[in-house]
Protein backbone atom coordinates (compact mmCIF):
# COMPACT_ATOMS: atom_id res chain seq x y z
CA UNK A 1 0.00 0.00 0.00
CA UNK A 2 1.18 3.52 -1.07
CA UNK A 3 0.42 6.11 1.63
CA UNK A 4 0.77 9.92 0.94
CA UNK A 5 0.31 12.48 3.74
CA UNK A 6 0.25 15.94 2.54
CA UNK A 7 1.05 18.84 5.33
CA UNK A 8 1.49 22.39 4.30
CA UNK A 9 4.24 24.22 4.83
CA UNK A 10 2.58 27.32 5.46
CA UNK A 11 -0.07 28.87 7.92
CA UNK A 12 -3.44 29.25 5.61
CA UNK A 13 -3.07 32.23 3.32
CA UNK A 14 0.61 32.50 3.73
CA UNK A 15 -0.54 35.58 6.25
CA UNK A 16 1.55 34.29 9.28
CA UNK A 17 4.70 32.86 8.36
CA UNK A 18 6.25 29.01 8.19
CA UNK A 19 6.41 25.82 9.67
CA UNK A 20 9.48 24.57 9.15
CA UNK A 21 9.20 21.79 11.61
CA UNK A 22 8.04 18.97 10.57
CA UNK A 23 10.16 16.63 13.52
CA UNK A 24 6.54 15.84 15.02
CA UNK A 25 5.15 13.99 11.80
CA UNK A 26 8.64 12.25 11.47
CA UNK A 27 9.26 11.00 15.21
CA UNK A 28 5.64 9.54 14.46
CA UNK A 29 6.36 7.93 11.18
CA UNK A 30 10.05 6.31 13.14
CA UNK A 31 7.21 4.23 15.85
CA UNK A 32 5.43 3.08 12.53
CA UNK A 33 7.42 2.18 9.70
CA UNK A 34 11.17 1.89 8.47
CA UNK A 35 11.26 4.50 6.18
CA UNK A 36 9.69 7.47 3.95
CA UNK A 37 10.46 9.69 1.46
CA UNK A 38 9.36 12.95 1.94
CA UNK A 39 9.81 16.27 -0.53
CA UNK A 40 8.43 19.08 -1.52
CA UNK A 41 4.81 20.04 -3.59
CA UNK A 42 2.27 23.11 -4.64
CA UNK A 43 -1.11 22.63 -3.68
CA UNK A 44 -4.02 24.19 -5.21
CA UNK A 45 -7.37 24.21 -4.25
CA UNK A 46 -10.52 26.35 -5.14
CA UNK A 47 -13.17 27.52 -2.81
CA UNK A 48 -17.01 27.99 -3.27
CA UNK A 49 -16.64 31.11 -5.01
CA UNK A 50 -13.83 29.67 -7.78
CA UNK A 51 -11.43 31.41 -6.25
CA UNK A 52 -7.85 29.70 -6.84
CA UNK A 53 -5.51 29.34 -3.65
CA UNK A 54 -1.37 27.94 -3.95
CA UNK A 55 -0.15 26.63 -0.93
CA UNK A 56 3.22 24.79 -0.52
CA UNK A 57 3.52 21.45 1.15
CA UNK A 58 5.59 18.52 2.68
CA UNK A 59 4.36 15.25 1.20
CA UNK A 60 5.65 12.10 2.85
CA UNK A 61 5.14 9.02 0.76
CA UNK A 62 5.21 5.74 2.19
CA UNK A 63 4.99 2.35 0.70
CA UNK A 64 3.91 -0.54 2.99
CA UNK A 65 4.24 -4.27 2.61
CA UNK A 66 0.69 -5.03 4.59
CA UNK A 67 0.80 -8.86 3.90
CA UNK A 68 4.32 -8.45 5.67
CA UNK A 69 4.51 -5.91 7.53
CA UNK A 70 2.67 -5.28 11.00
CA UNK A 71 2.30 -1.88 11.10
CA UNK A 72 -0.64 0.27 10.19
CA UNK A 73 0.28 3.80 9.70
CA UNK A 74 -3.19 6.06 9.91
CA UNK A 75 -2.97 4.59 13.90
CA UNK A 76 -4.75 7.24 16.47
CA UNK A 77 -1.60 8.44 16.93
CA UNK A 78 -0.81 9.28 13.47
CA UNK A 79 -4.65 10.83 13.27
CA UNK A 80 -3.71 12.94 16.47
CA UNK A 81 -0.39 14.44 15.38
CA UNK A 82 -2.22 15.68 11.97
CA UNK A 83 -5.18 16.95 13.84
CA UNK A 84 -2.63 18.39 15.44
CA UNK A 85 -1.00 20.10 12.16
CA UNK A 86 -4.37 20.97 11.49
CA UNK A 87 -4.92 23.29 14.64
CA UNK A 88 -1.77 24.82 14.88
CA UNK A 89 -1.46 25.90 10.95
CA UNK A 90 -5.11 27.04 11.45
CA UNK A 91 -6.24 24.50 7.99
CA UNK A 92 -9.78 23.74 8.06
CA UNK A 93 -8.91 19.77 7.20
CA UNK A 94 -5.59 17.45 6.45
CA UNK A 95 -5.23 15.63 3.08
CA UNK A 96 -3.45 12.26 2.89
CA UNK A 97 -3.87 9.01 0.65
CA UNK A 98 -3.89 5.65 0.89
CA UNK A 99 -3.63 3.65 -2.72
CA UNK A 100 -4.29 7.69 -4.30
CA UNK A 101 -7.54 7.40 -2.38
CA UNK A 102 -8.27 10.89 -0.82
CA UNK A 103 -9.21 11.36 2.79
CA UNK A 104 -9.41 13.87 5.14
CA UNK A 105 -8.33 14.38 9.33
Amino acid sequence: MIYKIYIPKSYVHNKIGYATNFNHVRNELKKLTKGWTEYDGQGVWFNDEGKEFNEPVKVFEIVIDDENDKCYIFTPELQETLRYFKSCLNQECMFYTVNNEGRYV
